[in-house]
């Protein structure tokens, strides 16, 4: 349902959802909103909210005040720069090897030239530390997205445990089946 304020609403039995905090739940855009309902349809006799992966990411932007958890956030988030998937190689055997420098190398290269720092990848357990600059980079890159993007970011670069590969995938550079 369309709210005043331009925001979506989504209704049960003729009520506003509230999020797990009690909060009104009120969304930005119509297609969200859509999305949020059609979770809402699939459940039957008994809430599964594990199957509710929108609703779910719609309720962290709500509950969560920005203002409070964006540098957390951003922190938490960084920490999976400094041990990248595609940073952290291993020496053998040498098929792998060189299966990470085809499919890995490229994504560091774009990293990299986009973002302006670079990136240290290494087969050593305890590898250098990449350059502040990365992280300064990485940290402007959090900061573009809303605190309605936010959520769905963070659940990106956890899922995947690479930042680099989460840029990659929203970015556009990957697609789905190519970052897992």
């Amino acid at each position: 349902a369309a709210l005043p304020d331009g925001q979506f609403a989504v209704t049960l039995d003729g009520r506003r959802t509230k999020t797990p905090q009690g909060k009104l739940v009120a969304i930005p855009s119509e297609a969200l909103a859509w999305a949020v309902a059609s979770e809402w349809d699939a459940q039957k006799t008994v809430v599964q909210r594990g199957s509710m992966h929108i609703t779910s990411l719609v309720n962290s932007a709500i509950d969560q005040p920005p203002s409070v958890v964006e540098a957390t956030r951003a922190d938490k988030l960084l920490e999976y720069l400094r041990t990248d998937t595609v940073c952290c190689r291993t020496a053998q055997p040498d098929d792998f090897v060189a299966m990470q420098r085809a499919e890995w190398d490229p994504i560091v290269t774009w990293w990299t030239e986009t973002y302006g720092a670079p990136l240290v990848c290494s087969d050593e357990l305890f590898i250098s530390p990449h350059a502040p600059e990365a992280f300064d980079a990485a940290r402007r890159y959090l900061g573009s997205f809303s605190s309605w993007q936010m959520p769905g970011v963070a659940l990106a670069i956890e899922s995947l445990r690479s930042f680099v590969l989460a840029t990659a995938l929203i970015d556009g550079k990957l697609d789905g089946p190519a970052v897992v």
